[in-house]
């Protein structure tokens, strides 16, 4: 359904185990296509107020929550993972939020 559009393609690092100091290990890096989608936002707090650059991701391939995402030499953290599936619940395509 969205194949035509996934037009970019980012490293993959998945999380494979946890080390005994909560230290994540990962798997091989592999490629995937995929339409990324970069916002800008301001959280402003009291104190100070903080510029971050959330990412969203759309793909194909399976990305689980903490697994590190690489586009344009950049390193992201995969926070937020939603699964569209079609009327017979097998996945289409899943949206990633990255930060």
């Amino acid at each position: 359904m969205i194949k035509h559009l996934l037009n970019d393609t980012a490293v993959v690092k998945s999380v494979s185990s946890v080390n005994e100091y909560d230290e994540y290990t990962f798997s091989e890096p592999k490629n995937i296509k995929c339409n990324i989608e970069f916002a800008q936002k301001v959280d402003v707090s009291p104190v100070l107020s903080e510029q971050t650059h959330p990412v969203r991701m759309f793909c194909h391939e399976t990305v689980n929550l903490n697994d590190v995402v690489t586009y344009k030499n950049k390193e992201y953290k995969a926070v937020q993972v939603n699964e569209y599936n079609d009327l017979d619940g097998n996945p289409m395509f899943y949206e990633v939020f990255l930060l």
